[in-house]
Formats: structure tokens, C-alpha cells, sequence
């Protein structure tokens, strides 16, 4: 089975621009560490790929740095045969393409489109995994084509990681979820225009979830457990999330979940406050106010 890597390495401030395809290696010049990777069946040319790629039935494609219609003509020239697919793209801001992919499984998609139009993953039954990263994301357009499709596995980032106040968009609906029957595995980072006791409520009632991936600062510390106690034995929402380093003071911190709980040096005393909570909320419907 082939693998095959797309690369403008335009994108990549080399010039001239350069489409290379490759079996099974990344074909970047690392030229920041001397590395050179072997290449095969380069193209030095988008009028000379665009001559053979209808040919290459591809399979598992990753694509880095090409342009909209680049793309297009990729996805469309192999849709009958393309299973996995990684796009990272400057201005990719329509998947319809997508649409016709019957065999796609899985999908991810980092693009820094203002914009960005979904297609109806309903029409693709074989596909399982989709992840969108979208950090300047202002408008999902076409939301509801992710109703009733059939993944398993869900991972939107729509914001920025390191400033994701400079990003403006926010769900107001996520009722489409509801419809995602066979969903297990959810990740959510994004902002959120919902009133905070509805939205702990609609994720409460996500009951088939083995895996629920939500923003430090989504609910408090106590919202959160409360959140955890309705769905026990679900991923992602423990009380610990991640540790690192403070140079300056030479110590590690540690994160802990909620918007309203600071990092600490000393974990264990919230974890265990965090678990008293989780038992004491299992008896009590109503999510705290804050």
C-alpha cells in the first residue's frame, strides 16, 4: 500500500516551488539540521503532477502548503481509492470535495481559512475519524453536514492554542451531536456561546462517550466534577490535565482542571477534593451554579 506526501515547499519559504511524491517518507530538505531525506518520483512541476496524479489510485495522502484548487484536484483525480487524508493548508476553506470520497476513514484538516464549508459526512459511511483544526476560524459554514454521520471519533480545534481569545468564533449549537450515534472519542476546543448550565447538561447526556476532551477554563472546578460524576469512567475529565516547569523558580507545576483553579506545586490535594466531589454530585442532578 502506497503513501504518498504532496509538499509545496513554497509554504516552506524554499524557492523555487516544488511538489515532490514520495512512498512512505516525508520529503522535507531539513536544511536547519542538515538532514536530507531519500526522495522518489519528484515532481518539479503542478503541471507535471497534475499530468500522473489521476493515475496513482492513492490511498493514505498528506498534502502541506497547496493551494485550494491544488487540493481539489488531488482529492477529485482519487476519490474512489483515498482512505486517510492530512491536509495542512494556508487557505483551504471548502471540504465538499470530500463528498465524494466513499472510501475516506479518516480526515484532518489544519487550515488558517477565515472561513471554512463542511460536507455531509452522512454520505461517507466509512468514515471514522475527523479533526479539524482551525485557528482563525470565524464561520463553520454547513455545520449540520456533520449530522447523523457516522465517525467515531471527533476533534475540533477552533481557535488559536497560545491566543485563543483573538478568535472569534463560538458554537451556539451543538445539537449535531446528538445524531452522531456511534461517537466515542469528543474534543471541543473552541469558545462556546451557550449558557453554561445548558451546556453542562447536554454534555452530561453525551452517555456513549468513553472520551470527553473540553478547555481548561470551559467550567469551574466544581462544574467540572459534577460534569465527570454524570459521566463516570469517561476520559478527559480528570482532575489533573498536565504538568510543566517553572524555570524561574526551578519547580514543576502542576495544571488542574477548571477556569477557576490555579496551577500548583502540590497536586494532591485537589485531586482528592476533586474525587470527594465527583461521589457527593453523583446524588445531586442539578450542576452547580458555579
Amino acid at each position: 500500500m502506497r503513501k504518498y506526501t504532496f509538499t509545496s515547499k513554497k509554504s516552506l519559504k524554499r524557492n523555487p516551488m516544488r511538489f515532490e511524491i514520495v512512498n512512505d517518507i516525508r520529503a522535507f530538505d531539513d536544511e536547519s539540521t542538515n538532514n536530507y531525506f531519500m526522495r522518489e518520483n519528484c515532481c518539479d512541476t503542478i503541471s507535471d503532477y497534475l499530468a500522473i496524479q489521476e493515475n496513482q489510485n492513492i490511498v493514505n495522502l498528506e498534502v502541506v502548503g497547496l493551494n485550494n484548487e491544488e487540493i481539489s484536484a488531488i482529492i477529485l483525480g482519487n476519490k474512489s481509492t483515498l482512505q486517510t487524508v492530512s491536509i495542512i493548508s494556508e487557505d483551504l476553506n471548502d471540504l465538499s470535495d470530500f463528498t465524494h470520497c466513499n472510501a475516506l476513514k479518516s480526515l484532518k484538516v489544519l487550515s488558517n481559512a477565515n472561513t471554512i464549508t463542511l460536507f455531509n459526512c452522512a454520505n461517507n459511511g466509512s468514515l471514522k475519524s475527523l479533526f479539524l483544526e482551525l485557528p482563525k476560524c470565524e464561520s463553520l459554514i454547513n455545520l449540520n453536514g456533520l449530522e447523523n454521520a457516522l465517525i467515531e471519533e471527533l476533534k475540533i480545534v477552533g481557535y488559536e492554542r497560545k491566543f485563543p481569545d483573538l478568535t472569534p468564533f463560538a458554537f451556539t449549537d451543538l445539537s449535531f451531536l446528538k445524531s452522531l450515534t456511534n461517537l466515542k472519542q469528543l474534543s471541543i476546543y473552541s469558545h462556546f456561546d451557550i449558557d453554561k448550565y445548558t451546556l453542562l447538561n447536554f454534555f452530561a447526556s453525551l452517555s456513549s462517550l468513553t472520551e470527553l476532551n473540553l478547555p481548561k477554563d470551559c467550567f469551574t472546578f466544581k462544574q467540572f466534577a459534577w460534569l465527570s460524576s454524570k459521566l463516570e469512567g469517561v476520559k478527559g475529565l480528570s482532575a489533573f490535565l498536565n504538568y510543566y516547569k517553572n524555570f524561574q523558580k526551578d519547580i514543576i507545576m502542576f495544571v488542574i482542571i477548571g477556569s477557576d483553579t490555579p496551577d500548583v506545586e502540590d497536586e494532591t490535594p485537589l485531586v482528592e477534593e476533586y474525587e470527594y466531589l465527583k461521589e457527593e454530585y453523583k446524588k445531586v442532578n442539578k450542576p452547580p451554579i458555579e
